[in-house]
């Protein structure tokens, strides 16, 4: 033994030996020491081999200087292992050195744009109620500041310090890292990670964090000291945590369509005149402009249907010139424009219905196309009711341009003749703009389920009237196309008034945005495999899938994180029933945000020796939480965690050692190995940090609407239809009492609203009828100003035997309301003198528009423009109230 030990000191001397050797002539300090540690390794392996024949190698080497692959980086190149090592050397090993060399690249721009908008009134005359503000359509109040800012910078600073910063305030996804990492084994801290960091600790079994799935900012330490290691963090998460559920194979949607998104450029009627109007013959005159085709105006819409054309079943060929001069091959010259025509093919390029002669084009078409049709009616009849129809361009078929560029209309003065100068096609017709159906509309989806489909019909953002929808006339749903068709060919025209050329022309352009009015807001259902999040932003790698429980894995479905849009790829797996629980949890970065999720932890290890490791963990989260009191369900949890574990091995080598040191047995093997773990952990949980939660707020309970106080919103309506049995008689226009107006501001200023105590000015009934507001309540003066309540206020008069005054309003919300469930109405009211008993009597529902009786429905908005103009230095005053006549009672004006 003593020998063995005196050959393997000498051994280390001789290693020392050629270590200084080697630093004498190498700089590169890291080459050199992977090249002794090589060296030594080797060497090593090589002594041990050369133990003479029938000896135990590893018998003959105590285990106390038992060499072992990787001890010498563990043992041997450390301070104490290597005391013969001169103070020079040393250095050269073991010095940290620092350089002032940096190499970093940036690049990057800042745009400032600060707008501010603000509309004030000219005049004070324009001011002429408390509640007017001035609204420009353009220019939108207050500041609106914009600020673009790129940078992008990356590169190191000295050896350890890298950096890597990517910034774009257009995007929600941005870049910070530092990172740290030491240069040499002796220094403490090895590596520092801020900015966004990706945290793992899974030292131990059960206490683990992993924050790879999630995007936060963050501070990231580990520290070694010997046999001491020790990792540190601390995170603050940017994105939120989403869970939802769907069932089925359905997906509940909504699509808002605007009047003029109709599908343009893909639907042509033949014979128009026959379809809209059942004519058998062309019109002529003037008067042609009041026909069905053009004004889209039946007597009775909700009843009408248009009517049968009956062409003859494949006598129809379509031909088209799309302009380009590259592409005529197998074109017919046309004699009248001299253009180039090709054939198209039905069942490629287009698909035809006999009945109604609607032709639907399956290619896209050029916007400057021309098209022509050739056709027959009933059995090869070639009398056409369409004034551009003619007979003598090809034998036996009717000839008519459908599409000619991007306008078709030549009756530019709209008298149905053809002036000279409008043929813009040269062949003698007057072409008309009426063969393009602009009465189909896609709703974006196909296989929509029947069930809750839903259509509402909205002006701006209020729901139409029954009448009003009426207009529009029937249509019909194609749920597997996911289209509605109207049977008027340009449905919203009678609504739409003036503004009506503006929505439907071929040359539609982007002006018709501006002039639009009217859409539809379809609530449907569709069969998918396909499904919309409620949040765009979704974080990469934060999406998990569950299928009735079950996670499956992510290369079943494809997610598109900007839109938020998760869509399974294999229409066969997973299978998805009617059944079906999908749970789809994902993480997104919320556009502003408030608090956020803070996470933080430490892990230390410790060697106690090469057979046992001891570690402790601690883990803190907090969820964020907002400053009102969460909903049960919702409430920000925090949770602590320590734990403490413990790792031992021992090798078969050492448990033969020990056998052998008790009983001097020599064995040459023990099947032998130990490998134990221990762990102990304690978590503490608060479930609720904010100390309270909502068990109902009321909100969902019940629906509150509160009617408008402003006077603006109240005007005469027509007598009640009927009254309870209290001995009112039948109540005419010859019984409407008088509804006086009072104005409670000065003259000098219509912004304040006055009090009581103020003298108001008494307009006559017949300039304006009230109700008009005050500035008291129900509440007494001691607990709110009186200027800060709103009343309004009937003064009526009864004299000279009227006996009712009867107002409206429709402003009860701004989207439909269901009544059916109400159950009280609540009113504070303060009666202000004289005598007799009042009742009074409120209405919900529908009631007579018509409320002075004169067979007409009475509007301010003289030029159907949707507004009220009012321009005094143009002298348009549409805002002066509209007469209201009854035919046995008093006029005034209303509005």
């Amino acid at each position: 033994m003593r020998k063995i030990t005196l050959i393997a000191r000498v051994q280390i001397i001789f290693f020392t030996s050629l270590l200084l050797a080697i630093v004498e002539l190498s700089g590169d300090e890291r080459g050199f020491r992977e090249s002794l540690i090589d060296f030594i390794e080797n060497h090593a392996q090589k002594m041990q081999s050369k133990t003479p024949p029938g000896e135990n190698q590893e018998s003959k080497v105590p285990y106390a200087i038992r060499y072992e692959k990787g001890d010498w980086v563990k043992y041997v190149v450390s301070k104490q292992y290597a005391p013969s090592i001169d103070s020079d050397v040393e250095k050269k090993l073991l010095h940290i050195e620092t350089s002032d060399d940096s190499n970093i690249v940036s690049y990057g721009s800042l745009k400032m744009d600060v707008r501010y908008g603000k509309s004030y009134f000219t005049s004070g005359k324009y001011k002429r109620f408390d509640e007017d503000k001035p609204v420009s359509k353009i220019i939108q109040a207050g500041f609106y500041p914009e600020r673009e800012l790129k940078l992008h910078l990356e590169g190191t600073v000295g050896k350890r310090l890298k950096l890597y910063i990517d910034h774009d305030s257009s995007k929600a996804d941005n870049q910070y890292k530092m990172k740290y990492t030491a240069e040499e084994d002796s220094e403490a801290i090895r590596e520092i990670n801020a900015g966004e960091i990706d945290i793992k600790l899974s030292n131990s079994k059960w206490a683990v964090f992993d924050n790879t799935a999630r995007k936060g900012l963050g501070l990231d330490m580990t520290i070694k000291k010997g046999r001491l290691r020790v990792k540190a963090f601390g995170s603050v998460n940017k994105g939120e945590v989403v869970v939802e559920r769907f069932r089925g194979n359905s997906a509940a949607k909504t699509s808002d369509l605007r009047e003029y998104q109709y599908v343009r450029g893909k639907y042509y009627q033949l014979e128009p005149f026959k379809r809209y109007d059942n004519l058998t013959s062309k019109p002529s005159g003037v008067a042609a402009y009041n026909l069905i085709t053009f004004t889209s105006s039946p007597p009775d819409p909700k009843r009408y249907a248009p009517y049968a054309v009956n062409v003859d079943p494949g006598s129809l060929e379509l031909y088209m010139d799309d302009q380009n001069p590259h592409n005529n091959y197998n074109a017919i010259t046309l004699s009248l424009d001299g253009g180039k025509y090709v054939k198209l093919s039905a069942g490629i390029h287009y698909t035809v219905n006999f009945s109604s002669g609607l032709i639907s084009f399956i290619v896209a078409i050029p916007e400057n196309a021309r098209i022509f049709a050739l056709y027959t009616l009933n059995g090869g009849n070639t009398v056409s009711s369409d004034p551009s129809a003619r007979t003598d361009v090809f034998f036996g078929k009717i000839f008519v341009f459908i599409k000619y560029g991007s306008s078709i209309d030549e009756d530019v003065n709209k008298n149905f003749v053809l002036d000279p100068g409008e043929d813009k096609n040269g062949d003698g017709m007057l072409n008309l703009d009426i063969y393009e159906v602009r009465s189909i509309y896609s709703i974006g989806d196909r296989n929509i389920l029947d069930d809750n489909f839903r259509i509402d019909f909205l002006h701006e953002q209020n729901q139409l009237t029954r009448a009003e929808i009426e207009k529009a006339g029937r249509y019909i749903l194609n749920y597997s196309d996911g289209t509605i068709a109207f049977h008027l060919r340009q449905p919203f025209q009678a609504l739409l008034g003036n503004s009506a050329p503006h929505i439907y022309r071929e040359n539609q352009g982007n002006a018709a945005l501006q002039y639009s009015r009217y859409r539809l807001r379809i609530n449907y259902f569709r069969e998918a495999r396909s499904f919309q999040l409620s949040h765009t932003n979704i974080l990469p790698g934060s999406v998990r899938v569950r299928i009735n429980g079950r996670e499956i894995p992510q290369s079943l479905y494809t997610v598109d994180h900007t839109l938020g849009y998760l869509e399974f790829v294999d229409p066969t797996n997973p299978l998805i029933g009617s059944e079906t629980d999908i749970e789809i949890r994902y993480e997104y970065l919320p556009i502003g945000g408030g608090m956020q999720s803070v996470f933080a932890g430490i892990r230390a290890d410790y060697d106690v020796n090469r057979n046992l490791d001891i570690g402790t963990t601690v883990i803190f989260s907090r969820n964020a939480g907002g400053d009102s009191i969460p909903k049960i369900g919702g409430e920000p949890e925090q949770l602590l965690v320590f734990e403490g574990d413990a790792k031992l091995s021992i090798s078969e080598y050492q448990i033969r050692e020990f056998i052998r040191s008790l009983s001097d047995i020599q064995t040459a093997s023990v099947p032998i190995e130990i490998n134990a773990y221990a762990e102990c952990a304690r978590s503490y949980k608060n479930i609720n940090t904010f100390g309270k939660a909502l068990i109902d707020d009321m909100e969902g309970g019940d629906e509150v609407i509160a009617i408008s106080l402003s006077e603006r919103d109240w005007i005469l309506s027509s007598p009640p239809s009927s009254l309870p049995s209290d001995g009112f008689p039948a109540l005419g226009q010859a019984h409407r009492g008088l509804l006086r107006y009072l104005y409670y501001r000065s003259l000098e200023s219509a912004d304040t609203l006055r009090t009581l105590s103020f003298t108001p000015y008494a307009i006559e009934y017949s300039i304006k009828p009230g109700p008009y507001n005050v500035a008291t309540g129900h509440l007494a003066s001691n607990i709110v100003e009186e200027s800060h309540q709103r009343s309004l206020v009937l003064d009526f008069d009864f004299s000279s035997g009227k006996n009712f005054v009867s107002v409206v309003t429709r402003r009860l919300s701004n989207q439909p309301v269901d009544f059916s469930s109400l159950q009280y109405v609540e009113i504070w009211f303060r009666p202000s003198g004289g005598l007799g008993t009042v009742a009074l009597y409120i209405d919900i529902g529908q009631i007579n528009e018509d409320s002075d009786s004169d067979n007409m429905l009475d509007t301010e908005d003289i030029n159907n423009n949707g507004f009220l103009d009012y321009d005094p230095a143009a002298g348009i005053f549409e805002d002066e109230g509209y007469l209201f006549n009854p035919a046995a009672g008093i006029s005034t004006r209303v509005g």
